[in-house]
C-alpha cells in the first residue's frame, strides 16, 4: 500500500469538471434497499467523505479511502476478505476505468454515473468482456450534488445520473424514487474513527489464514507497529 500520494498518471478527459460532486444523502437513498444488510463496504472515491457518512448512518461499515490521500482505486484495494460490496459515485471522467476495475476485482459493486453510461459502446465492451450483466437503478429525478466550488448555490442538478450495479439489484432494470433532500447542514464532518484495540488486531491477523499456533505471535507484532502510527480501525485494514 502507498502511503503518499502517488504522481498523477491519470489525464483529465471531457467531464473532468464534475469529478469532484459531493454525494448528497438523497442521492443514494434509493441504492440502500438493495444492499445487503450489514455489508463491509469500500467507499474508493471517498473525497469529503459524504457518501461513507451516509452508508455507515445505514448501519454499514465502511472503509472510505480515495485517491487523494494515496490510495489509487484503479490499482490498489483491501484485502478482499474486509468487504463485501464496492459503493462509489465515480470520477466521471474516469467512469470506464472504474467499470472495468470492479468487473476485474470480481465483488458486486454499484457506481453513480452519467444516465448515458450504460449505452456507451465503450461500457458495453467492457461489459461483454468480463462476461457479466450489470444492473441499472434508474432514478426518477436529478441529484443536486454540493460541488466544492459552489456547494448547492446552484440548485439545479448538473446531469442526469444512474446507480450502474453488478449483483445487488433482483432484475435487469428498477425504476427508483429519488426522496426529497434533507437538511446537508447536518454533515460538518464523517464521524471520528475509532482507535483499534489489540482484539482488532488479533481478528485481522486471524482472519489471514496464519495457523492458529501462531496468531497470536503475528498479533503481537502487528499491535506494536499500530501503536507507532496507524491510528484507525479503518487504517488497520488497509494492511
Amino acid at each position: 500500500m502507498s502511503r503518499t500520494v502517488p504522481q498523477q498518471s491519470r489525464p483529465a478527459k471531457s467531464g473532468a469538471g464534475y469529478d469532484k460532486c459531493w454525494t448528497p444523502w438523497h442521492g443514494v437513498a434509493p441504492l440502500l434497499p438493495y444492499l445487503p444488510a450489514g455489508a463491509r463496504i469500500w467507499e474508493c472515491c471517498a473525497g469529503a467523505g459524504w457518501l461513507a457518512q451516509w452508508l455507515r448512518e445505514a448501519g454499514h461499515e465502511v472503509i472510505a479511502t480515495d485517491y487523494a490521500t494515496g490510495h489509487d482505486a484503479l490499482s490498489w484495494s483491501p484485502c478482499p476478505d474486509d468487504y463485501d460490496v464496492i459503493v462509489t459515485n465515480v470520477p466521471f471522467s474516469l467512469k470506464y476505468q472504474f467499470i472495468a476495475r470492479c468487473y476485474q476485482l470480481g465483488k458486486p459493486w454499484a457506481l453513480l454515473v452519467p444516465y448515458s453510461t450504460p449505452y456507451a459502446a465503450t461500457a458495453k465492451r467492457i461489459r461483454d468482456a468480463a462476461g457479466r450483466p450489470w444492473e441499472e437503478l434508474r432514478l426518477n429525478k436529478r441529484i443536486n450534488f454540493c460541488m466544492p466550488d459552489s456547494g448547492f448555490q446552484n440548485n439545479g442538478a448538473q446531469m442526469t445520473t444512474i446507480w450502474l450495479c453488478y449483483g445487488l439489484l433482483p432484475a435487469p432494470i428498477i425504476d427508483a424514487e429519488v426522496p426529497e433532500p434533507r437538511p446537508e447542514h447536518r454533515l460538518i464532518k464523517p464521524p471520528p474513527a475509532r482507535k483499534p484495540t489489540r482484539d482488532d488486531v488479533v481478528r485481522w491477523v486471524a482472519a489471514r489464514g496464519i495457523g492458529q499456533l501462531h496468531v497470536e505471535q503475528v498479533a503481537d507484532l502487528v499491535w506494536e507497529a499500530v501503536k507507532l502510527g496507524i491510528p484507525t480501525v479503518e487504517q488497520l485494514a488497509l494492511f
